[in-house]
């Protein structure tokens, strides 16, 4: 017994298929205007030059001081003062 083409879109609904398909193409098109909306906002939160020196008073949270005491509990305080005043 063999199955023909007909028999088999008799079950199939074209209105249905037209409507599964523009429901792909709306999710489809909503993806990729939410991606492009991120990339977006991704550039424009992103600061120009992200390893710049910093300015003013601000220091750097790993900048060793030299060879007073270890290395471990230098670093150990230093990033103990980073959060603890929150910089």
């Amino acid at each position: 017994m063999e199955v023909e083409w007909k028999e088999i879109c008799m079950f199939v609904s074209y209105r249905r298929v037209s409507e599964a398909f523009k429901l792909l193409l709306i999710f489809m098109a909503c993806t990729f205007i939410f991606y492009q909306l991120f990339l977006y906002m991704n550039d424009v939160i992103k600061p120009a030059q992200p390893y710049q020196e910093p300015d003013g008073k601000a220091v750097k949270a790993m900048k060793s001081l030299g060879g007073t005491g270890s290395v471990y509990a230098d670093t150990k305080r230093r990033l103990f003062d980073f959060y603890y005043y929150g910089e």
